[in-house]
């Protein structure tokens, strides 16, 4: 049996770190949008559905975000946006016309 490779705490801050110089660069080109450190928080759930919408997989936004656990990043982090509701309905329209 083959263990997952999980990054080392040195790796993980790493990564949470280039994650956040990210978003502190994005703060500084729109300032006055972000009014509290709970907003600033919402920007990798943000982050993580505009990926999932891009059709980035679960492993690739996983390793942006410095995670280890599907759960974490699919159930906390992971949003359905009114794109991906969209694309939905298309295909399961599509599917009801080739019946």
């Amino acid at each position: 049996m083959t263990l997952r490779n999980t990054p080392s705490a040195s790796q993980k801050r790493i990564k949470t770190r280039r994650i956040t110089r990210w978003s502190i660069n994005w703060c500084r080109l729109r300032p006055g949008r972000l009014k509290s450190r709970a907003e600033f928080h919402s920007l990798s759930h943000t982050h993580t559905s505009l990926l999932a919408e891009a059709k980035v997989g679960l492993e690739e936004i996983m390793d942006r975000l410095g995670h280890c656990d599907h759960d974490t990043t699919k159930n906390v982090y992971l949003h359905v946006t009114k794109e991906m509701k969209k694309e939905t309905s298309h295909k399961f329209a599509q599917l009801m016309r080739n019946l």
